[in-house]
């Protein structure tokens, strides 16, 4: 898949087939209990409880999937763990072991009645296929896995910005501090919600133009200053308290990391783009850049953007990070002679602009999850966002646990990293001198 593009292209199989199975419900709210038993197997795996390729539907099972199904389910859904344990056998990759002599019987099954009576009686346990079952004995490969279906179970309730939000314009700081100034003093009766009344408002508010007035909102969006219903941020009443024109390195990263977070609220492809094209020392053209917008939004969209359209926005991306107005201080990218584009070294984000980045990170990413291991952070794509590597992330976490945010248990491995503290106005109060 897509947002998992270093991973074996036989995973990505598997990935896609999970993506794409029939679930239930309507086409754009799919039922959650398939994608909730999945992850129940995964956690039963990290467990111990599953050693042999042999799923059984027991009372271990059962309640890891009500803990799973209490954090991932909507109001309406029935916790049932049965029909999930049954209608896998519909995909590849899951079979069933029927008990000895009710082969006829199972054979006749449709449903599994909702209860668990005819899985009990017909079923001895489920199991893989040989090559799913190698994908769920491996840590790193389960650690994946669950980054995936957790994706896809938090999918519809999250917010990003579009891929085409820019109206051909890069970042531009300056218009982004008037947006901001402009909410922060907005009347109380301009409702900023209505497309029409806002634009009004930008409009006689600020000295940008038409297109400016469309974009820049959309910039403090998916830079984390501001939320989808037009209040400003934490972050972004603390950059105003600070700064006037967003040019402090630790604000263009923390504004670098929003825009490439895999969970938004920057444009899907941003991150796409930053996690495969920038790391040190690369060089890539234009057209590498366009062929991956494209293609990510192909296949995240299933829809075909039009050449000009993708050039315009690989223009834009480019722009945010060459430009003097956009997010140039942190060197991360340059122009060759040859009209190519380098990814430098660049200037290292400060301490607490990558924590305050990795509590967000943390809290989208593994929600239902106090404590992770060391191993399972230094590999996922939140250091490639900040072109780092595990001893500066080693750095971030010492400085964390002196100041009350995580828990290091390096006892023995695998190494764990435990989240104790889940608010970032502190980090950025440190970041910001206010603490």
């Amino acid at each position: 898949m897509s947002n998992l593009p270093f991973m074996n292209k036989n995973i990505q199989s598997l990935l896609a087939e999970i993506k794409d199975m029939k679930r239930g419900g309507a086409l754009f709210e799919q039922k959650p209990h398939k994608l909730i038993l999945l992850l129940t197997i995964l956690d039963l795996f990290d467990m111990g409880e599953i050693k042999a390729n042999q799923i059984y539907f027991n009372e271990k099972l059962i309640n890891t999937y009500k803990k799973n199904f209490s954090l991932y389910a909507k109001h309406d859904d029935w916790c049932q763990a049965a029909p999930p344990f049954f209608h896998l056998r519909s995909s590849s990759f899951w079979r069933h072991k029927i008990k000895p002599g009710q082969e006829e019987v199972y054979s006749h099954l449709s449903t599994s009645g909702g209860g668990s009576k005819r899985i009990i009686e017909n079923i001895e346990f489920a199991y893989f296929d040989e090559f799913t079952f190698s994908i769920f004995e491996k840590v790193e490969s389960r650690e994946a896995m669950r980054d995936f279906i957790v994706k896809e179970l938090i999918a519809p309730d999250m917010k990003r910005i579009p891929a085409l939000f820019h109206e051909s314009f890069s970042l531009s700081r300056s218009s982004i501090i008037q947006i901001l100034k402009a909410i922060q003093n907005v009347p109380s009766d301009i409702p900023l919600n209505s497309k029409s009344k806002r634009e009004d408002y930008f409009q006689s508010s600020t000295n940008l133009g038409k297109n400016y007035i469309k974009s820049m909102p959309y910039y403090c969006k998916g830079t984390g200053l501001i939320s989808f219903d037009y209040q400003i941020t934490i972050f972004g009443q603390m950059v105003l308290s600070k700064e006037n024109h967003l040019d402090q390195l630790g604000t263009q990263w923390l504004m670098h990391y929003h825009l490439s977070a895999p969970q938004g609220p920057g444009p899907s492809f941003w991150h796409e783009a930053i996690t495969r094209l920038f790391f040190i020392g690369n060089i890539f053209t234009s057209e590498d850049l366009v062929e991956a917008i494209g293609n990510h939004i192909w296949q995240t969209e299933n829809r075909i953007l039009a050449k000009r359209g993708v050039q315009s926005t690989a223009t834009v991306f480019l722009g945010t990070y060459l430009k003097p107005e956009g997010l140039n201080k942190i060197h991360i990218l340059e122009t060759t002679d040859s009209g190519r584009y380098r990814v430098c070294e660049p200037a290292p984000a400060p301490i607490w602009v990558i924590a305050c980045a990795l509590v967000d990170y943390w809290l989208a990413n593994y929600p239902d999850r106090l404590g992770i291991s060391l191993d399972t952070l230094a590999d996922s794509s939140f250091l490639k966002i900040f072109l780092m590597g595990k001893s500066r992330l080693m750095e971030v976490l010492q400085a964390m646990q002196e100041a009350g945010y995580v828990e290091l248990h390096r006892t023995a491995p695998p190494y764990q990293v435990v989240l104790v503290r889940q608010d970032t106005e502190g980090l950025l109060k440190k970041l910001y001198g206010t603490d």
